[in-house]
């Protein structure tokens, strides 16, 4: 499944404040078989907002966004995934209930704007948010879905963790990608890339050296090994969620060893084939996790 991320609000594009959301989503989206095609930030604008979703929505089949469902008016997320659906919002009363509620327990009346909040597509349903007054959408028509989180990552991070990514381990299949690090010091970014140019952007039996970049204090290299999944009918949701969080084993190795990296094959030390076993629909991919030996 291939996904966009927007951060939505001005004060991003002003730099008034970083945003953190878009990389948080982004380190979480590979483990679930969703590739990840871009990240934009939007301002506080109906029109370039509603572009933005029209656009999206035409190259992915997911689109994640945080922030702009405040009750003010420059809060304009609803409204634009609205119009590019060419749906009209109307307000549900037991989610406006529940706002009142909300403010009733803090001994407050509810302001009129936050009327907005209790607003609703038919294509949508609410994603309750008890840390605040912003509910989130899920979204999904013609195969496509969205799904729309409050800024403050207080608010995003709970609603996620219980409502979002559940809903998209039961939705996603296909490939997995799992990541291992590994930190090298003592030699240069263009050494390092030498050593590993026949592993680089090349599939071997076990994993595809994707990356390689430089951090304050060392080098960086990434593993990166695509876990096929098949969903099928009949598929235990207990063997497919070990399967999607099976942790790669630590991996280390030394500037020397990795010099040798071309006298060297990855061999897998352990694997997930146990748990995918006992899945009917079992998998394209017999081996995964694993450590540099000789």
């Amino acid at each position: 499944m291939k996904a966009e991320i927007f951060s939505i609000g001005t004060e991003l594009l002003m730099g008034e404040l970083t945003d953190t959301n878009s990389a948080w989503l982004a380190a979480r989206l590979p483990a679930l078989g969703v590739e990840l095609q871009g990240v934009s930030i939007i301002g506080d604008s109906l029109a370039m907002l509603t572009a933005g979703f029209t656009r999206a929505l035409q190259r992915a089949a997911l689109v994640l966004t945080t922030g702009g469902l405040g009750p003010t008016q420059d809060d304009l997320t609803r409204e634009a995934i609205a119009a590019a659906l060419q749906e009209t919002p109307t307000v549900q009363e037991e989610a406006l209930k529940e706002l009142e509620r909300y403010f009733q327990q803090r001994g407050r009346s509810m302001p009129a704007p936050n009327i907005k909040q209790a607003h609703l597509i038919p294509s949508a349903q609410f994603l309750p948010n008890p840390l605040g007054t912003a509910p989130g959408w899920w979204v999904e028509r013609h195969g496509k879905i969205v799904v729309a989180m409050p800024g403050p990552p207080a608010e995003m991070h709970p609603m996620w963790d219980e409502q979002v990514e559940p809903r998209l381990r039961q939705l996603v299949t296909g490939d997995v990608t799992i990541t291992r690090n590994i930190k090298t010091m003592g030699l240069s970014e263009a050494a390092v890339d030498e050593s590993i140019a026949e592993f680089f952007g090349h599939e071997n039996p076990y994993y595809l050296v994707d990356a390689l970049y430089r951090k304050p204090y060392a080098m960086a290299l990434r593993l990166k090994r695509v876990w096929c999944v098949l969903a099928m009918p009949g598929c235990p949701s207990s063997s497919r969620r070990h399967c999607l969080s099976h942790p790669l084993p630590e991996v280390s190795v030394s500037s020397s060893s990795l010099l040798a990296a071309r006298a060297q094959t990855y061999r897998c030390r352990t694997s997930l084939a146990t748990a995918a076993n006992t899945c009917p629909a079992r998998t394209r991919s017999g081996t995964d996790a694993g450590t540099m030996i000789s």
